[in-house]
């Protein structure tokens, strides 16, 4: 690496690109003094008021005599500059000669805005509709004809199960492309699903044939009722699962500012008559019209169904629990799990514990029997299905699926790691001390008191720990639930 540069040839300082010590010669000049990096060191010799030219231009003048080699610094020279000065801009503009406006073939929207192409876009609102969109889009070919340059469809994976601010950044992409100038039309794909679970009181007298009569009823009495503004696309009956139930897909519609039809669950309800489930509070998640219009559409449903002999119970049985609503019924198979895993946990307890009697037992025990329960016992007490059991519970408990928030997910994975590692640890420790007594039949009975006693407090501790993390989950588990549900945000 060279030791200075001139950046101009005009230039009477050069640049020091390290700290250059005195003595060092460039372009035939020696330093006089230590030259810190980034600094100047002249090149010629300067009286007093003569030029400092750097760039190839004066940078300012000297404020004393200046050796070749000196050291030029704010001590020896000073900016020209002094003062104000007045500046005043005068531009010598051409106008350009006038043009004719440009143009281009475009579509003008009613909007104001201009596309360039005119496409029709089939917009699915969930993931869920994805395969139904793009059904769509392979069957209506015969649209893409004229002036219609092609009919296409954004398929994405959300919508279903989002909220807050995700589930905005949804609608928002989502309405940027429903009012993309380059659509000339528009079909917002929603999944307007009517879930319908029941149970057969006497099902050995009810087929399907039986159900599928009663539904076609319930279609008619639908269409009747809220064929205006609701359209049933089509409708399935279950009944390869443990509780018989119908899923329906519908659309709502309604007229928009333009006097359009057009995709709108909302205003389709509320021009059909029906009310929020509570209308002294807001209108959320849990109280909209959506709410109301499912209630009605099973009311009717279970009273055809008994009309016409179908004994089906008026309080629904879904998977061998009464119905709820999807996010409580999610609430009720987590503490359902919470119970039936907990068991594992409290296995695992008791296993710790064994470790204890254990050491009892190998204290007690003669030498030759002592080795023997060491090298068989131990290596049993620390079996990988133990540890794997261990495994398979946290990965239950800090799954996804669980909802629990990530730090106490995190902190809980923490532990149970933590208790693994000291599964592990303590049996080996026990095991290690062990040997080592009773390898010195001299020292056999002293060792044996110390490695019980050890083992003993290093148990009772770590039992004691398992216990505290027990206590913990239990917390954890029965405090996830209620703050999924205290989360849900207002969705309108």
């Amino acid at each position: 690496m060279p030791d200075f540069i001139r950046i101009h040839p005009k230039d009477n300082v050069a640049v020091a690109l390290h700290t250059i010590a005195a003595g060092t010669e460039f372009e035939g000049v020696t330093a006089q003094v230590e030259i810190p990096q980034g600094h100047k060191m002249a090149l010629l010799p300067m009286n007093e008021n003569d030029q400092v030219v750097k760039y190839g231009f004066s940078i300012g003048h000297a404020t004393a005599t200046i050796a070749a080699g000196d050291w030029v610094h704010v001590h020896n020279m000073k900016t020209n500059l002094s003062g104000e000065i007045e500046y005043t801009y005068n531009p010598n503009i051409t106008p350009p000669a006038p043009q004719a406006p440009g143009t281009f073939m475009g579509y003008r929207r009613r909007d104001g805005k201009v596309g360039i192409r005119n496409e029709i876009w089939i917009i699915p609102t969930v993931g869920c509709v994805n395969d139904v969109a793009k059904a769509l889009v392979k069957d209506n070919q015969d649209l893409v004809t004229g002036s219609i340059d092609g009919l296409y469809t954004f398929p994405h994976p959300f919508g279903c199960s989002q909220m807050g601010e995700d589930h905005a950044n949804t609608r928002k992409i989502l309405a940027d492309l429903v009012h993309h100038p380059n659509a000339g039309g528009v079909l917002v794909l929603g999944l307007g699903l009517g879930y319908y679970p029941f149970m057969i009181s006497k099902f050995d007298h009810v087929n399907e044939i039986v159900i599928v009569e009663r539904q076609k009823e319930v279609i008619e009495l639908f269409n009747k009722r809220y064929g205006s503004h609701v359209h049933i696309l089509d409708w399935a009956l279950h009944m390869d699962e443990s509780t018989p139930h119908i899923h329906e897909r519908h659309v709502f519609d309604a007229k928009n500012q333009y006097g359009e039809l057009c995709p709108q669950q909302e205003k389709a309800l509320e021009e059909l008559g029906f009310e929020l489930p509570d209308p002294t509070k807001k209108k959320g998640k849990y109280n909209n019209r959506k709410i109301s219009f499912d209630a009605e559409c099973r009311k009717m449903f279970l009273d055809i169904a008994h009309r016409n002999g179908v004994e089906i119970d008026f309080e629904p049985v879904y998977g061998g629990v009464s119905y709820l609503e999807k996010q409580d019924f999610i609430i009720e198979n987590q503490k359902r799990r919470i119970a039936e895993n907990q068991a594992t946990l409290d296995a695992l307890t008791m296993k710790i514990s064994d470790l204890e009697a254990f050491v009892e037992e190998v204290a007690e025990d003669a030498y030759e029997k002592a080795c023997e329960v060491v090298s068989e016992t131990v290596a049993e007490q620390t079996r990988e299905e133990d540890i794997e059991e261990l495994r398979k519970y946290k990965k239950w408990l800090t799954s996804d699926e669980r909802k629990t928030p990530k730090d106490k997910r995190d902190f809980v994975g923490r532990c149970l790691d933590n208790l693994e590692n000291k599964l592990r640890s303590m049996a080996q420790k026990v095991a290690d001390k062990i040997m080592g007594a009773l390898q010195n039949p001299h020292l056999k009975e002293q060792k044996k008191a110390e490695v019980k006693e050890h083992a003993r407090k290093s148990v009772r501790a770590l039992l004691e720990a398992n216990k505290r993390l027990v206590e913990e989950l239990r917390a954890n588990v029965t405090e996830a639930p209620a703050q999924k549900k205290s989360r849900g945000e207002e969705l309108g």
